[in-house]
């Protein structure tokens, strides 16, 4: 008979989940944890890759196929059948031959690794990538037109290696960072080789556990790992430890019998490298390696695909905008360049008499189409990114939480469901005492979600308190004295080490069992289901028989009932108070254990009294019921209120876990996930069955539970109709489930977190947009799969880190705003250069002085803001239209800052070239400068230059200043009057003089006979009282490219100052500047920085030679202070109407950036 069952059902039925105890002790349960993480080392080192073929060249299995549930029956049939299916001997094991032909056929017993990702791969992808791919492109075409023409093309030189060098450190940087993340995760994928027992003709014989094949009879006590799927032959008080696998830390007992038709049911199956934490066994190997259940749910990881993160997909968006605007605008604008240039360079040809210079036509519409490219892009926008997401993920170490993928710190911030493992996540992962009950009345304890509410001096309590510290074998590790009680490691298993915190701050263990000697003792096992001791009393009087154990076993011994009052018969009214006591304490997911006592007769139990616990010489009926105690995997303290933060932030909390569905249900309702009634809360309180409900009652019901065993038979439909209630809990649920609700929950367009621990949690890990794994708790492989690590193993570490994601999505998209108001003032220089023939304003090298200077710091501060008051009461964002880069932003940052800041450039701009001060005097109209770029920059144009008649009235001998004058075009340069006398060179005419000479200005003083050159003007010149007037010339080539460098620095400075309330208007998206205030002392730096990184540009001299910068007036800072005050007011003003209107308004989805 073939069997189809669930991946993850491993746990007891209900009665046994119920009534067991678990006896392991805690020293067992490390080893056997550290053993069951790195058997999963092979598989651990990245589930994102691909299944690889196993050596004996089988094909990793099918998507498909992997998310069917299993098929076995080796766990039904008889050890004869199965020992004639697997053709082995149960007796003598399988013959070396025959192994060694199995091992050749199947393979080694182990996972198969996973391919790793190769470090040049991902080396060459931050490199070429994204904005990286325009950026070489423009560098190759700078170094293309230098090489064309080196003398006029130089400084495209330098910009290609400033364009390299940009690539090749953010490049690095990306990459590096990256590194970094993964290289935390290096510890946990350490490789142990363990030894099996097998039985090998005949003999017991020591195997390495990956040379194991089917058909194998093997060996396991106490503290080994399962060495493969294995099924029981024979068992001696055999318990496992499956919680890798379920999330649940419960020891779990095994015998050769069958007895549940679904394998992961039975206990006559255990599972490769789980752990055997107690007894022994023989067993029979069923599958190995990749065929093991283990194998199918590491392959189930390693086949899903990953998604790409929201930041990813937005960061392509943007890239995908902005290249393509860089690509039209360069395409358009070089055609319309070279028709321009070309027809200009063929007038030009045709007035002198030459032949057209078709190559510096096309050269300058190169340096056109590079500064078009250049101004586009932002090039720190990626290391702005990077190290915003770097500092997220630093403060978020500091919060517990452990960062592998940079891009994940924005995932969580918009995220909109969460899917939460319980075990470990929500709860505390230990055992704590909840409940008492005695006296016919229900206390609370003191735990992380309530207080005591019982009487330490009440005498049945005082007897309860006794029964629970005596009969238990548990005591403190004393390896950490001076650690809280309740963090305090025990040798002992979870009930009893619960049972031990709640006596010890009540009277001391030790000194409470020392004054009750121990002289007998019957262990708890799964037969008779309690455990039982006996000691002196402490007054000397005899003999204390105490005894704990499943509730209806010890009920059934007792004959009387202790009360306040005294003893009671139990009769049928004390056993209806504790039925109904034992139902509320279960309907709350609550362990309930039963205590009861007797005081032996000391006449006849004397001192030194022998007590046989084989052939029992004492009484085990006719006791005392003290109460019960119930236990319970308490929430975490901080639980509570973050769902309830959550919820108010609109991220939907949905509750997945592998235990029973009235514990999930319980603790979903002590920590918030669960509020409203279910169907079946409906059904109870009208006195109904579920099935007997009408359907608006069931429609009433807000909140559902689903148990796996309903999951597994629903539809993608029906799934998608369930996953619309609010309020979720599915229970007992399998990998293959688990993955199942990631996908039904992405299909619904949710943004889903996933968190986990267990190696059967890692498909879905994998599979959701953010995986979170656990630190403390959480198997190899699930940290491998996942994005993210708890440290302290806290759900409201993940409430910390949805704020701090939300704060990086709102600071990223402040930074690109910033970033990309720039752009307009970056780019309109080119447009007018190309379309107006403007002498170029602003240079390509100024460009990236902006984009990876004066501007990166700015952008980067941004990621210091803290978040504006709203931020966890806003919906998680819609990743469908609000968008990292939305058109309200590109409208924002291009067509109303960006224009406000591209007029006060231009404005600076024709003030300096109006300004002749810069180089002597004489400066242009800014009508005269229209239709003149060719010829501004060209050595050979002496049309330019300006011939000015000066008149003079001062004496002879005296220095004459000039007061004002009539400036021409020359006409005829070849006048004797001009000829210099002693330049340092031969004598030339006046026109070989204008084109060569490096000083600005000359005159000749006739009483010296000498030329006087200066560069500030003709204040100094000494004239003859001859000459009425004089003719000067204006700006020569040097003079214009002196004008030029220093209008183009100016435009430079102009942006700075823009951007100084550019940034204050960016540092909020609704609040204004004044509620939020300037305590972002890393921003307000960085308007010094840019400031002074602007002044060096200005100022310093072999910045000035290797930029083509030059000095500014003082006055030349000012002309664009008007739209910077414009850009503040105007932005406050918005701002304001987004408050007053709402984010109902037209008002709001048009300008709310």
């Amino acid at each position: 008979q073939t069997v189809r069952c669930s991946c993850l059902a491993m746990q007891r039925t209900v009665e046994d989940d119920k009534k067991d105890e678990d006896l392991v002790l805690a020293e067992e349960k490390k080893s056997a944890d550290y053993g069951l993480q790195t058997s999963f080392a092979e598989a651990s080192t990245r589930v994102a890759d691909a299944r690889h073929k196993k050596k004996s060249g089988k094909k990793g299995r099918d998507m498909d196929e992997l998310k069917k549930e299993i098929e076995m029956d080796e766990h039904i049939l008889s050890p004869q059948e199965l020992e004639k299916k697997m053709d082995t001997s149960i007796k003598n094991g399988l013959t070396s031959k025959e192994a060694a032909a199995r091992l050749e056929r199947d393979g080694l017993n182990r996972l198969t690794p996973p391919k790793t990702g190769e470090w040049w791969k991902a080396l060459l992808s931050n490199l070429f990538g994204g904005f990286a791919l325009l950026l070489w492109v423009a560098a190759v075409l700078c170094f293309v037109s230098y090489i064309a023409s080196p003398t006029l093309a130089q400084d495209n030189l330098y910009i290609g290696i400033v364009l390299v060098v940009v690539v090749m450190v953010t490049g690095l940087f990306a990459y590096y960072q990256e590194a970094n993340a993964k290289s935390a995760m290096k510890g946990f994928s350490k490789m142990v080789v363990h030894n099996a027992l097998a039985v090998r003709d005949g003999e017991t014989v020591p195997v390495d556990a990956t040379r194991l094949v089917k058909g194998d009879i093997v060996k396991v006590k106490g503290g080994d790992k399962i060495p493969a799927d294995v099924r029981i032959l024979a068992a001696d008080g055999m318990k496992v430890d499956n919680s890798s696998l379920t999330g649940e830390s419960e020891p779990q007992s095994r015998s050769p019998e069958m007895t549940n038709e679904n394998p992961m049911e039975t206990k006559n199956v255990a599972f490769y490298s789980t752990s055997c934490v107690e007894g022994s066994a023989t067993a029979m190997v069923i599958h190995c390696g990749d065929d093991t259940l283990i194998g199918r749910i590491a392959g189930l990881a390693m086949s899903t695909d990953s998604v790409d993160t929201p930041i990813a997909r937005e960061i392509h968006h943007f890239i995908i905008i902005i290249a393509s605007i860089a690509i039209a605008l360069g395409v358009i604008f070089f055609v319309v360049g070279v028709i321009i240039f070309i027809g200009q360079a063929e007038d030009t040809a045709e007035i002198n008499g030459t032949d057209p210079d078709y190559a510096y036509a096309v050269l300058n519409t190169v340096v056109f189409a590079i500064g078009i490219i250049v101004a586009n892009v932002p090039e720190g926008l990626i290391a702005t990114v990077t190290v915003a997401l770097t500092l997220t993920a630093k403060r978020m170490s500091k919060k517990n939480v452990l960062v592998k993928n940079l891009e994940s710190v924005e995932t969580l911030g918009s995220t909109s469901t969460i899917c939460s493992d319980k075990t470990g996540t929500l709860t505390q992962n230990r055992m704590t005492v909840a409940h008492l009950w005695y006296n016919n009345e229900i206390f609370t304890t003191d735990t992380s979600v309530s207080s005591g509410t019982y009487d330490v001096e009440a005498p049945t309590f005082k007897a309860l308190h006794n029964i629970a510290n005596l009969c238990n074998r548990t005591i403190f590790d004393n390896t950490d004295m001076d650690t809280p009680l309740i963090s305090r490691k025990c040798l002992g298993d979870a009930s009893e080490t619960a049972l031990l915190k709640f006596a010890h701050p009540i009277r001391d263990f030790k000194e409470h069992r020392d004054a009750y000697p121990k002289v007998a003792e019957i262990p708890f096992n799964s037969t008779n289901k309690f455990q039982l001791s006996i000691h002196e009393r402490e007054d000397g009087k005899g003999y204390l028989l105490v005894m704990k154990g499943a509730p209806e076993r010890i009920l059934d011994r007792c004959a009387n009932v202790l009360t306040k009052d005294g003893k009671e018969k139990l009769g049928k009214r004390w056993k209806k108070r504790y039925n109904k006591a034992y139902e509320e304490l279960g309907s709350m997911g609550e362990r309930v254990l039963g205590f009861c006592s007797l005081e032996l007769p000391s006449k006849k139990y004397k001192k030194g009294y022998k007590f046989d616990t084989e052939e029992v010489n004492f009484p085990m009926d006719k006791l005392t019921f003290v109460g019960l105690i119930s236990l319970i995997d308490p929430p975490r303290e901080a639980v509570p209120g973050a769902i309830a933060k959550c919820q108010s932030a609109s991220i939907k909390v949905i509750m997945v876990t592998g235990d029973h569905p009235i514990t999930a249900h319980a603790i979903a309702k002590q920590v918030g996930i669960i509020k409203d009634e279910t169907a079946g809360d409906i059904a109870k309180r009208t006195g109904v069955t579920e099935d007997e409900l009408s359907e608006d009652a069931k429609a009433q019901a807000k909140a559902i539970v689903i148990p796996g065993h309903q999951l597994k038979d629903m539809s993608e439909s029906e799934l998608d109709e369930i996953l619309k209630y609010p309020q979720i809990v599915f229970a007992r649920t399998s990998p293959q489930q688990k993955l199942i609700i990631v996908e039904g929950v992405q299909r619904a367009g949710a943004i889903v977190a996933v968190t986990g621990d267990g190696v059967n949690d890692s498909p879905a890990l994998k599979k959701a947009d953010i995986g979170i794994a656990m630190g403390i708790s959480g198997s190899d492989v699930s940290k491998e799969a996942a994005d993210m690590i708890l440290q302290d193993d806290n759900f409201a570490s993940i409430v910390l880190g949805v704020e701090e994601g939300r704060v990086i999505f709102d600071n990223l998209k402040k930074s690109i705003a910033y970033t990309l108001t720039s752009n307009i003032p970056e780019i309109l220089p080119f447009i007018l250069f190309v379309t107006a023939l403007l002498p170029l304003p602003l240079s390509t090298v100024l460009i990236l002085c902006i984009d990876v200077g004066t501007d990166l710091w700015p952008a980067i501060s941004l990621a210091y803001e803290k978040a504006e008051s709203d931020i966890m009461s806003r919906k998680p964002r819609n990743p469908k239209t609000d968008k990292l880069v939305t058109s309200t932003l590109i409208g924002w940052s291009y067509f109303q800052i960006g224009v406000m800041q591209a007029l006060g450039g231009m404005v600076t701009y024709f003030v300096v070239m109006g300004d002749g001060n810069a180089v002597g005097g004489n400066g242009f109209n800014s009508g005269d400068l229209f239709g003149i770029a060719g010829e501004f920059t060209q050595q050979s144009s002496v049309d330019l230059y300006k011939i000015c008649r000066v008149s003079m009235n001062k004496p002879e001998g005296v220095g004459r200043r000039l007061i004002g004058g009539q400036c021409f075009y020359p006409t005829d340069f070849n006048n004797s009057l001009y000829q210099p006398a002693n330049l340092g060179f031969d004598t030339k005419n006046a026109s070989q003089l204008v084109r060569e000479s490096v000083i600005t200005d000359w005159c000749y003083d006739e009483a010296h006979s000498n030329y006087v050159f200066s560069a500030h003007g003709i204040d100094t010149c000494r004239l003859s009282q001859q000459a009425d007037d004089i003719l000067v010339l204006g700006p020569d080539f040097w003079g214009r490219k002196i004008l030029l460098a220093s209008a183009q620095t100016s435009y430079f400075i102009s942006i700075i100052i823009v951007q100084w309330t550019c940034l204050l208007a960016t540092k909020t998206r609704y609040l204004s500047l004044f509620q939020q205030g300037m305590n972002n002392w890393v921003l307000n730096f960085g308007l010094v920085f840019e400031t002074a990184l602007g002044a060096a540009v200005s100022y310093v001299p072999f910045i000035n030679i290797a930029l083509a910068t030059a000095p500014i007036r003082f006055a030349h800072w000012f002309p664009s202070w008007p739209f910077m005050l414009l850009i503040i007011i105007y932005d406050e003003i918005r701002k304001l109407i987004l408050r007053k209107r709402g984010m109902n308004s037209w008002f709001w989805r048009h300008t709310y950036v």
